[in-house]
């Protein structure tokens, strides 16, 4: 989006060394506010019954348990990412996620399926399915927002991905070592070393 729309875009959310409040101070002249949001994030949302206008969904894992004691507890704050949007708010989802597709299913906003099977083909240097498919979800971001997929494409194959997220460090005698701090759970773990053992998935 930056690249579509250069300096209207601010960016934060669940991200580290960024306070949420900070943003308020970069607001002026910006069009759009790219926000990642954790289920703590979503929880005052029901209070306040707000949804973001255009909201992204992935996945839906086992996480955060110890707090929510229940996978329906923890899916009823995800789902306030969409469950306050209008008809004419968009709602992105990924098909091949049962719990993404149930999380969607609480908007009224216009649906748009996104799957990993519709930019297979495209070059990255991002590793594994998982990657394959936030590649898709920015795809349908893209497409409601009028960016072409020349550029799109473009900025897929320019990107080399985020610190402490599969981040390669260091090559030594031969061996690659990876920083993925970021892998807190075991599903996340297990995608990585998938992503490791076979790049080209997806």
């Amino acid at each position: 989006m930056e690249t579509a729309f250069p300096h209207q875009v601010i960016s934060g959310g669940n991200i580290a060394g960024k306070s949420g409040l900070s943003l308020f101070d970069e607001l002026a002249g910006k069009k759009y506010a790219v926000l990642e949001l954790s289920s703590f994030q979503l929880h005052n949302f029901h209070d306040l019954q707000v949804s973001p206008n255009l909201a992204v969904i992935t996945n839906l894992y086992p996480d955060h348990l110890n707090r929510y004691g229940s996978m329906e507890k923890y899916q009823q704050d995800k789902e306030a990412v969409c469950r306050y949007q209008n008809s004419s708010d968009y709602c992105c989802f990924n098909a091949d996620s049962l719990g993404a597709v149930q999380i969607a299913a609480s908007s009224r906003a216009q649906q748009i399926a996104y799957s990993a099977k519709t930019v297979s083909a495209w070059e990255t240097n991002l590793p594994g399915l998982h990657n394959r498919e936030n590649i898709a979800a920015m795809w349908a971001v893209a497409q409601v927002l009028g960016i072409s997929e020349s550029m799109a494409r473009q900025v897929v194959l320019d990107f080399k991905g985020l610190p402490f997220r599969q981040e390669r460090v260091a090559t030594i005698n031969g061996v690659i070592y990876v920083n993925d701090t970021t892998s807190t759970t075991p599903t996340a773990a297990i995608a990585a070393l998938r992503a490791a053992a076979s790049p080209q998935s997806g």
